[in-house]
């Protein structure tokens, strides 16, 4: 999952205002010494700064500057007009860019010094142009909105496991809440499990997606429907793709 300092890069603000809430929001973590150090996407405490990574995306959500010490600086590339902010940020050539923003407008900006605020480029409520890609580029995609696809059969359904890791934030409800985020987990000395979801009746089943959101430990798997009182296995592999 792209985070919200790529995000900002792409001068999305709605994409990088909804990772940013999810980013900043996960830091209730007893374990964690230091409030900017908490997960999720850790191999363990405190060795990823999940807090100030998000921090960094925030940054560069509201000031994106050119490479070089004279280049432009480049103003709210990707912050949501609806948020208020009040910021004092550094940038290149010993430049201070410092601002109010309140109700979608700017009440003051102050360039440190005065002499880079010819620099400044104000995208507030604007769009970034689009930037064709280069002849021959194959591999170059431009971002399209999808449509929105319809909610899994399995979403918010009643869901049974094998067991459960020790800590909160890894309920079985997370495989099936609809949010690719979230996740269960088992206990932590398990070395096999099952998870059971209850669709409530006889359903058509075209496909399945099943995802490691953390990294790949599955050997083996196996999904099985229950037809009658039979469960009946439909699939076998030994790799879960990371999509």
């Amino acid at each position: 999952m792209a985070t919200v300092i790529n995000v900002a890069s792409l001068a999305r603000p709605e994409e990088a205002k909804k990772r940013a809430i999810h980013k900043m929001a996960n830091n209730v973590v007893p374990q964690a010494r230091f409030p900017a150090f908490f997960g999720p996407s850790h191999d363990w405490m405190p060795d990823h700064n999940w807090g100030g990574s998000g921090m960094v995306g925030m940054q560069e959500m509201l000031l994106a500057p050119d490479p070089g010490q004279t280049g432009k600086l480049h103003l709210f590339p990707s912050w949501p007009a609806d948020w208020d902010v009040d910021f004092k940020l550094h940038a290149p050539g010993q430049t201070i860019v410092e601002g109010v923003l309140k109700g979608g407008k700017l009440e003051s900006l102050k360039v440190t010094p005065e002499s880079r605020a010819k620099d400044i480029v104000n995208w507030l409520g604007k769009k970034t142009p689009y930037v064709p890609p280069t002849p021959g580029d194959t591999q170059f995609e431009n971002p399209k909105p999808s449509a929105t696809p319809p909610p899994a059969l399995s979403q918010g359904k009643k869901v049974t496991t094998s067991s459960q890791f020790n800590q909160p934030g890894y309920e079985a409800a997370k495989a099936v809440d609809g949010d690719p985020r979230t996740r269960w987990a088992s206990d932590f000395a398990a070395r096999s499990g099952w998870l059971e979801v209850d669709l409530g009746e006889e359903k058509e089943i075209s496909r399945v997606r099943l995802s490691e959101v953390e990294w790949p430990e599955t050997r083996e798997f196996a999904i099985e429907i229950k037809q009658g009182d039979v469960w009946k296995e439909v699939a076998r592999c030994t790799t879960i793709d990371k999509e």
